[in-house]
């Protein structure tokens, strides 16, 4: 676990600078399992290398691409241009990072590459790391296509972070956060029904995962999360946590758009 907290957020644009003239919407809920089976149905599993960041931010931007037609339904991001591509450009140069599978770095840095750089698809750089016979100017061109036109920090700014969420989840997409980890979390129950209810401290350091939902039961709001464990995981790869525990768990947030 191996995902610090993101440094200078003071300068980041608030959920709120997002928001259409129009009155925008909140649903009951939203799962985009659901809505979206083609991204949804996808669960990575990052085995035993420190790659969250890059799969959390391919999720989120996989998700922007097909939602906006910039790719076909079996197109995918490079999690490793992603992944590394951010510990390259975060601010941490205690040593060179890049080629160490378990060396950290920031949620801010990867929505920071999206802006920046933008994305390749993964054929053109898998995590198995077979490279195309690209030249640089074509490989960045290439990932050109794939940029985001903005990120927004869902964590600061007016307004409650269940109200930020809730508004994301409605009118954009998932959301890509860092959480620190207990046991709870690295041990869930697999039942479809399971919730969980209470955060026990972090033990296990930083995590970034995808926020893909959210609903009330019983008064209650609770947020569907998409891990990159694979499918052996929770109820396939997702679990539901409470607002107690989300509260509790998840120190910062982005939502992006294109």
């Amino acid at each position: 676990m191996n995902v610090d907290p993101s440094p200078d957020r003071g300068f980041d644009w608030s959920w709120t600078r997002a928001r259409k003239p129009k009155k925008p919407v909140i649903y009951r809920g939203v799962d985009f399992r659901k809505t979206m089976p083609s991204w949804g149905s996808r669960v990575e599993d990052q085995k035993d290398t420190g790659s969250c960041v890059g799969q959390a931010g391919a999720m989120v931007l996989r998700y922007q691409w097909i939602k906006s037609g910039i790719c076909r339904p079996n197109d995918r991001p490079s999690i490793r241009f992603l992944w590394m591509a951010s510990k390259e450009m975060d601010p941490f140069v205690g040593y060179p990072s890049t080629m160490i599978e378990g060396a950290g770095t920031y949620i801010k840095s990867v929505v920071s590459i999206m802006k920046k750089f933008g994305c390749p698809l993964s054929r053109d750089l898998s995590m198995s790391g077979k490279l195309s016979k690209l030249a640089s100017s074509s490989f960045n061109e290439k990932a050109k296509r794939g940029r985001i036109a903005s990120y927004y920090a869902l964590t600061s700014g007016s307004g409650s972070r269940k109200q930020s969420f809730k508004f994301w989840l409605s009118n954009h997409g998932p959301i890509i956060t860092r959480l620190n980890i207990d046991e709870g979390f690295v041990n869930p129950s697999k039942k479809e029904s399971f919730v969980l209810q209470r955060y026990t401290g972090a033990k296990y350091g930083g995590h970034a995962v995808v926020i893909a939902g959210y609903r009330t039961r019983g008064g209650k709001d609770e947020y569907l999360v998409k891990n990159s464990y694979g499918k052996r995981w929770g109820n396939k790869g997702y679990l539901w946590v409470s607002d107690d525990y989300a509260k509790l768990a998840f120190t910062e947030a982005y939502g992006v758009v294109v």
